[in-house]
C-alpha cells in the first residue's frame, strides 16, 4: 500500500513538473516574441523598436492630429499590450531556482546570513527586471510621447 503511494506522488510531481516547464518554456517564447526578438544568436537579436510595447510609437513625419493622439494613447497603454502574467511566471520560477539553490547549498536557514543571501539575490533579480523594462521600453516610450507632444503642440494648436 505504501508503494503505490509513493509511486502516485511521484507521478503527481512529474506530471507537475512538466506542467510547469511546458508553461515556463511557451512564456519564454511568447515573451521573446512579444520583445521583438525574432532569432537566437550570438550578434543582437531583438529590436526593441519592434517589440509590441513600443511598436508605432514613433512618430512619422507625415503623421496629422489623429494619429499623433493615436500613438500616444498606443504609449500609454503599455500593460494592456502584452501578457503581464507571462513575466510574472518567469520571474517566480528563477525567484523559486534561486531560492532551491541557496536552500541546497545549507539546508538549515539557521543563520540570517542566509536570509539576507535570499533577500540580496531577489533583490538583485527584481532591479535587473526593473532596469531592463526602463531601458528597453520606458525610455523609448517617454522619448516617443515627448516627440509627439511637441509635433502635437506645432500642429495641431497653432
Amino acid at each position: 500500500m505504501k508503494f503505490l503511494y509513493i509511486n502516485n506522488i511521484m507521478i503527481d510531481i512529474y506530471i507537475i513538473s512538466i506542467l510547469i516547464i511546458a508553461i515556463l518554456c511557451y512564456s519564454i517564447i511568447k515573451e521573446r516574441r512579444e520583445l521583438g526578438c525574432y532569432r537566437v544568436s550570438i550578434d543582437r537579436q531583438c529590436n526593441d523598436d519592434e517589440s509590441v510595447y513600443v511598436k508605432n510609437t514613433k512618430m512619422e513625419k507625415n503623421d496629422n492630429c489623429n494619429d499623433l493622439l493615436e500613438r500616444l494613447g498606443s504609449i500609454v497603454s503599455y500593460h494592456e499590450k502584452g501578457g503581464v502574467w507571462k513575466r510574472c511566471f518567469i520571474i517566480s520560477a528563477i525567484c523559486v531556482f534561486v531560492i532551491y539553490l541557496v536552500y541546497n547549498i545549507n539546508s538549515k536557514f539557521d543563520n540570517i546570513n542566509y536570509y539576507f543571501i535570499l533577500f540580496l539575490l531577489t533583490f538583485t533579480l527584481l532591479y535587473f527586471y526593473h532596469n531592463y523594462i526602463n531601458y528597453h521600453h520606458f525610455r523609448r516610450l517617454k522619448n516617443n510621447a515627448i516627440e509627439i507632444l511637441t509635433e502635437i503642440k506645432k500642429k495641431c494648436y497653432k
